[in-house]
């Protein structure tokens, strides 16, 4: 029955395209089903002598390069993972058959590397990697796979290209190149209109592949928000089966969750807000992110708020996709709204929305209540020895951006430890559910505890620059010491507040801008305008930034909204509040509302606060102010910090003064 379903195709394919962009080429128009004509040099080289090593040979093997090659050539996207199927042999005895072959012309032998199979990695089967004039190809043979009911490593056979096709994911990666005819051939019968129409479907029956291995459907997660497919119904329905989300507990590791999450987040092509809102509809946030129970305090109405996370990831990609276009654009609001050099450099960008995401929704209808708006793909801009100058951003900035996003439900939450400990939920998450570096475990936890503190350090930035000279006295802990601090904008409050974040401030800050563009709109502000250039104010903590009046009303209105992280209910995802950048909107207001503090904290020169030598060592303050070691000293050492902060001028000798006379 497969046979008679298989298609063989030779010439172009037009292609339907269905919600505007789904489903072509990266270049758009046709899938580029002449396969032969999209070969590099050295791919139709390594191709040509494969078949001559199978001539020499005379084994009559038939070469096939299979899956995602094939996939991306047809989409005109590159793709430099050569992965070869055989028909009759082995990886290793086809790699003995292309060295002989090599060696009876004289030429160097390739480089075999034989790679054992490993099936937590999703290496089923033994694989031989060979260097090929420069290229590394991996060669194993066709198989059939048959799984038991506990476990998603399967028992594998010599299979034919009809077996080996089914036995796959989805059908668009079921796709095989025929070397040896120099076709395209559809095993499936279904994957070459899949991929032309947008689809993700499953070879066989969506409940049969996701029980032989439930990973697959985090796999159809990542696939649809990459290429902004829609996933096909009865997929959706399979990934919403109790049945299917259990065993995704119970039968892939945790380490491949956190994998798949992590691809989905910062991997090639990735789309993070749609990936998480399409994690969210499908009902699969609990089961990925796998929260420890018995939270403390526990969620309103016993559940997490899951939608509340993609709301926030869907928020953030705007903000970013925001930022990418101003600093693409290179117009005049670039200066005044772009991020500080400092922050700058480890900024994440994505880049300008090509609608597939909005489009694709997050079903093959476009009716999902979490359809996000248009969710840029993430890119990493400024590469080494790019034009701007600028460092590639590091990807755990993405993820950790994102990861903080999705886990803002568990914001706050702790749970029972080993011996009683109470541990950030979020913490565990990451750590234990996600199996990620304990550093970014920390990162997440530490970036959503200082929530608050950036929101209400942005919400006193403009309370400051609408009322200049006016604050109220409150008591506030200032690096271990109690103190009166004033809630208006300072040196000092952004300074302990950078201090506190060290290098996560920006993020804090990305992550706060997310979060109000979110909160639900109690006024029309004006349309907004980029933050204009800021001017110095001398205030007794020293000289300031303040925010001008022409910029006032814009951000206060933007800040009209609740000024608490996190309350009220997200908006409805793909209603008003979710449509980027309206005319006249409050999130473009939000969004410079932020920009301006970055700008401002750059101004005061705080981008490193935390590396800010003191003028005397603990060592000296001992000596000079006659105290035994001890925590009055950790004390004293914070009083100077803060001292420093207001007093940038400052000499070691009043700031010592100062010390003596708080004694």
């Amino acid at each position: 029955m497969a046979a008679n379903r298989s298609r063989e195709h030779m010439g172009p394919l037009a292609l339907r395209p269905r919600n505007g962009r789904r489903g072509e080429s990266a270049e758009g128009g046709t899938l580029k089903m002449n396969i032969v004509s999209c070969l590099k040099p050295n791919e139709a080289d390594i191709l040509a002598m494969l078949l001559e090593a199978v001539k020499h040979s005379k084994t009559g093997t038939v070469v096939r390069v299979a899956g995602g090659w094939v996939r991306d050539k047809l989409l005109g996207l590159e793709n430099e993972d050569i992965d070869i199927a055989l028909d009759n042999c082995t990886g290793v005895a086809f790699a003995e058959t292309v060295n002989a072959y090599l060696k009876s012309q004289g030429r160097d032998e390739g480089k075999v590397a034989v790679i054992e199979a490993n099936p937590e990695q999703s290496k089923h089967l033994e694989t031989a990697r060979m260097k090929i004039m420069g290229v590394w190809v991996d060669l194993v043979n066709l198989r059939t796979e048959v799984y038991r009911s506990d476990s998603r490593i399967p028992e594998t056979s010599l299979g034919t290209a009809e077996e080996d096709a089914l036995r796959r994911d989805f059908t668009l990666n079921a796709l095989f190149y025929n070397v040896n005819e120099g076709k395209v051939e559809d095993k499936t019968g279904r994957g070459v209109n899949d991929l032309r129409d947008g689809i993700i479907r499953t070879p066989l029956s969506p409940m049969i592949t996701f029980r032989d291995d439930p990973l697959r459907v985090l796999r159809a997660v990542r696939f649809a928000a990459r290429f902004g497919f829609a996933l096909h119904e009865d997929l959706r329905a399979a990934a919403r089966d109790s049945e299917i989300q259990a065993a995704l507990g119970t039968k892939v590791s945790r380490e491949r969750v956190g994998t798949e999450l992590c691809g989905m987040i910062t991997g090639k092509m990735a789309q993070p807000a749609l990936a998480l809102s399409l994690l969210q509809d499908l009902g699969l946030a609990a089961a990925v992110y796998a929260p420890p129970e018995h939270l403390v305090p526990p969620p309103a109405d016993g559940t997490v708020d899951w939608e509340r996370g993609a709301a926030v990831a869907r928020a953030a990609a705007r903000l970013l996709e925001f930022r990418s276009s101003v600093m693409e654009a290179r117009e005049e609001e670039v200066t005044d709204g772009a991020p500080p050099p400092a922050a700058e450099a480890a900024a994440v960008t994505v880049a300008r929305a090509e609608g597939a995401a909005a489009e694709a929704g997050l079903a093959a209808g476009a009716s999902s209540s979490c359809a996000p708006s248009a969710g840029g793909r993430v890119s990493m801009r400024g590469k080494p020895g790019s034009s701007d100058g600028r460092k590639e951003a590091p990807t755990t900035l993405v993820r950790e951006l994102f990861l903080c996003a999705a886990l803002l439900p568990l914001a706050g939450m702790k749970h029972k430890a080993k011996k009683g400990k109470l541990v950030s939920a979020a913490y565990s998450v990451v750590a234990d559910s996600l199996k990620l570096k304990s550093k970014e475990a920390k990162n997440v936890e530490d970036i959503l505890g200082l929530l608050k503190t950036f929101r209400s350090l942005a919400d006193a930035y403009v309370a400051t620059a609408t009322s200049p000279g006016t604050s109220t006295a409150r008591k506030t802990e200032v690096e271990g010491t109690d103190r009166e601090e004033r809630a208006t904008f300072s040196r000092l409050s952004v300074g302990l507040a950078v201090r506190q974040a060290k290098e996560l401030w920006p993020t804090c800050l990305d992550l706060c801008c997310a979060v109000e563009m979110c909160e639900p709109r109690q006024q029309a502000p004006p349309s907004p305008s980029p933050p204009p250039t800021t001017t110095m104010t001398t205030t007794t903590t020293g000289t300031i930034p303040a925010c001008p009046a022409a910029h006032r009303e814009q951000t206060v209105e933007a800040t009209a909204v609740t000024s608490s992280v996190g309350s009220g209910p997200p908006p409805a995802a793909g209603g008003e509040e979710d449509e980027p950048f309206r005319e006249g909107g409050k999130e473009r207001a939000v969004i410079y509302k932020y920009a301006g503090l970055r700008k401002a904290a750059a101004s005061m020169g705080l981008e490193r606060a935390w590396d800010m030598a003191p003028l005397a060592r603990g060592n000296e303050l001992m000596a000079e102010l006659q105290l035994p070691k001890g925590p009055e000293i950790g004390k004293l050492m914070a009083k100077q910090a803060s001292w420093q902060l207001e007093h940038p001028e400052g000499t070691r000798e009043q700031c010592v003064a100062f010390l003596r006379a708080t004694l």
